[in-house]
């Protein structure tokens, strides 16, 4: 008997592994991402993952999502909201609440924030869409909803956290979203492609006082206090060369705009910023 239940134990222990090791294109088990994810489970598209429940994963992506940006604007003046943000003992700086991506390649142990050079081959190259294709990326939403917790209270993402509910139920709920494809230059690569997610969520002036007035609880938030900011697109001289870019007036302010927003964000995607903040305002 106990030579037959040392069997059956040893059997219940190989159908265990061949369990949490089993994949295929239908689905795949993995503890790490909170258990079985079957095809319903999984978005293929961003346009999906924004339409669905944002804790489903998404994969199928040719490039990888590096990260979210929350896109807060002001009822009424259509002005971009941007935050005082500080880092350690920096200067503050004007910047936007978002952050890295968490995915997951078979490689992996788990989940993991984005870096470029999880993307890059042995030979130094970025790796190919069909490589991509398989890498499970967290939800956008769910990205950017962790990102805000963890940037204006300064603690690490706590589901049981409620006091921003009010602004997680406005990210989730709204399909305002737009996906902007990078091109930029990593190590010996000329052209590494990236996705970023930019969501517009629509607050009052009393929202925006309220939201001050919450964060004013954590002493280790990343950003200080919220504004509303007016913005216009400009064209500049560039290499010699005119280009247009969004410039947010801080004009007479003793702090500047973070170099990554300004030189970067409001640079190569002006337009994408500029269509999605005065996107015809549509209830979803």
């Amino acid at each position: 008997m106990r030579g037959l239940l040392a069997a059956g134990a040893i059997a219940a222990g190989l159908c265990t592994v061949a369990f949490v090791g089993y994949k295929n294109k239908e689905h795949f088990y993995d503890k790490r991402l909170g258990g079985i994810y079957i095809k319903g489970n999984i978005c293929e598209s961003f346009d999906g993952s924004i339409k669905s429940n944002p804790n489903k994963v998404i994969k199928g992506l040719d490039y990888p999502l590096e990260s979210t940006v929350l896109v807060l604007v002001e009822e009424g003046t259509n002005n971009i909201i941007m935050s005082l943000g500080k880092r350690g003992d920096k200067s503050p700086e004007w910047t936007l609440v978002g952050g890295k991506a968490m995915s997951w390649k078979r490689t992996e142990d788990g989940m993991t924030d984005y870096s470029d050079d999880r993307f890059i081959t042995k030979d130094g190259e970025q790796h190919l869409p069909q490589d991509c294709k398989e890498v499970v990326f967290e939800n956008p939403r769910r990205c950017l909803t962790r990102e805000v917790i963890e940037e204006l209270t300064g603690e690490k993402y706590d589901p049981a956290c409620h006091d921003f509910d009010w602004l997680v139920d406005m990210i989730n709920n709204t399909s305002d979203w737009t996906f902007v494809k990078t091109n930029k230059k990593v190590k010996s690569i000329d052209d590494f492609h990236t996705y970023i997610g930019l969501c517009r969520v629509m607050i009052c002036t009393k929202q925006i006082a309220y939201l001050n007035s919450q964060i004013n609880r954590y002493i280790d938030r990343e950003h200080i206090y919220f504004a509303a900011k007016s913005w216009v697109v400009k064209e500049v001289e560039s290499n010699g060369k005119p280009k247009n870019r969004l410039q947010v007036n801080v004009d007479g302010d003793d702090y500047q705009i973070r170099k990554f927003n300004n030189d970067i964000m409001f640079s190569f995607y002006w337009k994408e910023f500029s269509d999605l903040i005065m996107k015809e305002n549509i209830e979803n």
